[in-house]
C-alpha cells in the first residue's frame, strides 16, 4: 500500500514539474545597430522544454494565423495547452527560436543583439550550453520572442 502512494505522489508530481510558464514581464533591451545606433525592447513571450521541433529553426512570424499554427504545434503534447498571445502585427513581429533537439537539459537561446542595413537586419542569437552536471533527458528548447515590426529581410547569425 506504501508503495503504490509513494508511486502515484512521484507520478503527479513529476506531470506537474512538466507545466511550462509564461511571463508577460520578460522584457530587455538590445542594441539595436543602425544609422542611429538606437536600442530597441524585445519581450520574452513564452519558452519551454518541449517545443515539436526535431531539428534547429528560426521563424519570423509577421500574422496572426503564422503564430496559432505554430503554437498548435508546440501544444499538441499539452493539457492545457500555453494561450496564443494577441500580437499588434501591424507594429510587432514575432521571432521564433527552436533550438532543436537536445539530448540533456539546461540549455538557452537569446537575441543578443539586432543589426540593419540598408535592405537586410541581421539577428544575432546566442545558445548557450550547460555548463556542468545536467540532467540527462530529450528537449527541443524554444523561446518566442515579441520585437518591433522588421519589413526588410531578416538574417539570423548564431553566436556560441
Amino acid at each position: 500500500m506504501k508503495t503504490i502512494t509513494l508511486f502515484l505522489s512521484l507520478l503527479i508530481l513529476s506531470c506537474n514539474a512538466q507545466k511550462e510558464t509564461t511571463k508577460s514581464n520578460n522584457q530587455q533591451t538590445v542594441k539595436k545597430e543602425n544609422s542611429n545606433n538606437q536600442s530597441t525592447q524585445i519581450e520574452l513571450l513564452t519558452k519551454g522544454s518541449h517545443g515539436g521541433y526535431e531539428t534547429e529553426k528560426y521563424l519570423v512570424i509577421k500574422n496572426q494565423k503564422e503564430l496559432q499554427t505554430i503554437y498548435t504545434k508546440i501544444n499538441m503534447m499539452r493539457r492545457p495547452g500555453i494561450p496564443v498571445p494577441k500580437i499588434d502585427f501591424e507594429n510587432e513581429m514575432v521571432i521564433a527560436l527552436f533550438m532543436g533537439q537536445k539530448n540533456y537539459g539546461g540549455h538557452s537561446i537569446s537575441v543578443k543583439n539586432i543589426k540593419e542595413n540598408n535592405n537586410k537586419t541581421e539577428i544575432i542569437v546566442e545558445e548557450t550550453k550547460p555548463k556542468g552536471m545536467a540532467k540527462t533527458v530529450i528537449c527541443q528548447p524554444f523561446y518566442f520572442y515579441k520585437i518591433n515590426r522588421i519589413d526588410k529581410e531578416v538574417i539570423f547569425k548564431k553566436v556560441e
